[in-house]
């Protein structure tokens, strides 16, 4: 009876740790088993002889040394591993890097768990001359992915203070002979604030295509737009994409909406005693303005280094009935991330709009910006 238990406690020692180990390094493992092996074939030749208190006495050497190796081992097992399956394990060890920037079918597997990324971007900048201005933009995006689905949000806040400096006191009395009450109404600091919300939500359907809808809302002071929006659904590509570099192109169709502000609609009936000028709103309409639109855009994010990233991004809008209906804009920017999260961000920015005209202001505007950049 004695020799049956000792060779099944000793057969359950040879289990044991087996099962508890499957995941540990195989060389280690084999060296554990084949020591073990010779202390079984040690055991059996003492069980043979009869002598069982020589076998009880090995028996326990050998356990307490086998219980050393297997604490040791077991140290090398994080605990959030030890009762996860080999996919989990694989899937929580994998570096996904700037995984917004990436199609979701790029991964090897592909992650399971939500996914989030958030940034912020603060710049300011001040220009003199006619005119004294300052520019305050506040830019925030949010990035989520579950799954082939990633949901893009974009917020950007622009806040211009504006007045007539000296030199434009100078110009507009030389030029009209302009009254103090003029002067004075204009130093003043004129507030306009725009905002700009974007949507996109993105299916991946192959690792180098995508499906999305989205939409764009706009709401410009300085240019008299009351409300604009945009609906878009459309197709997109990542046709050239490695660790460091990504090329994203987009085309879609949608419908846009437009309605400018009271001040808009005030100034043009001002025009109505003076026929010769309405060449100046040729399409002038009250209400919305709804057209049928094409809509591209591509963006370019390079890591140049891993502390120096360059973002670039471009879209254009037209009317699809107007070829005339068009506007475009362009951002293009460094970001210097000097400590964790935090970075200082150069940005230069440009846009047209060719559906402008003298009661909107310029067509073409552009400003470089400095700020800095909080990222999660």
């Amino acid at each position: 009876m004695n020799r049956i238990f000792f060779i099944l406690a000793t057969c359950f020692l040879l289990i044991l740790p087996h099962n508890i180990l499957a995941k540990q390094d195989q060389s280690e493992i084999e060296s554990l088993k084949d020591e073990m092996n010779s202390n079984f074939e040690d055991m059996k030749e003492l069980i043979k002889d009869k002598r069982l208190d020589t076998l009880k006495q090995e028996m326990r050497e050998q356990y307490e040394k086998l219980d050393q190796k297997i604490q040791v081992l077991e140290n090398k097992i994080s605990p959030s591993q030890q009762n996860q399956p080999k996919s989990l394990q694989k899937e929580s060890s994998q570096d996904l890097g700037e995984w917004w920037w990436k199609n979701s079918l790029t991964f090897d597997p592909m992650p399971k768990q939500w996914l989030y990324h958030f940034d912020l971007t603060y710049s300011w900048v001040r220009l003199k001359g006619n005119s004294i201005a300052d520019d305050h933009n506040l830019q925030a995006r949010f990035v989520f992915r579950k799954n082939r689905i990633t949901n893009y949000f974009r917020y950007n806040l622009d806040k211009k203070n504006r007045a007539l400096g000296d030199d434009g006191v100078a110009v507009a009395n030389l030029m009209t002979g302009a009254t103090k009450e003029f002067v004075e109404v204009n130093k003043e600091v004129q507030d306009t604030i725009s905002h700009h919300a974007f949507y996109e939500g993105r299916f991946d359907i192959l690792k180098k295509f995508y499906v999305s809808i989205g939409g764009i809302y706009d709401e410009d002071d300085f240019i008299s737009i009351k409300q604009r929006m945009v609906g878009f659904a459309g197709l997109g590509g990542i046709p050239f994409q490695t660790e460091t570099f990504s090329l994203d192109f987009y085309c879609a169709v949608g419908k846009e909406e437009k309605e400018y502000t009271s001040k808009y609609h005030d100034y043009a009936a001002m025009l109505n005693p003076y026929p010769h000028l309405y060449y100046i709103l040729p399409n002038y309409k009250l209400g919305p303005i709804r057209s049928d639109i094409a809509y591209i855009k591509e963006n370019i994010k390079w890591a140049i280094t891993e502390h120096i990233v360059l973002e670039e991004d471009y879209y254009y809008l037209r009317d699809v009935r107007d070829s005339e209906k068009y506007r475009w804009a362009l951002n293009c920017g460094v970001v210097f991330q000097f400590i964790q999260n935090v970075g200082i961000s150069i940005k230069y920015s440009e846009s047209f709009d060719n559906t402008s005209n003298v009661l909107l202001g310029r067509k073409r505007d552009s400003c470089l910006m400095n700020g800095i950049q909080i990222i999660f």
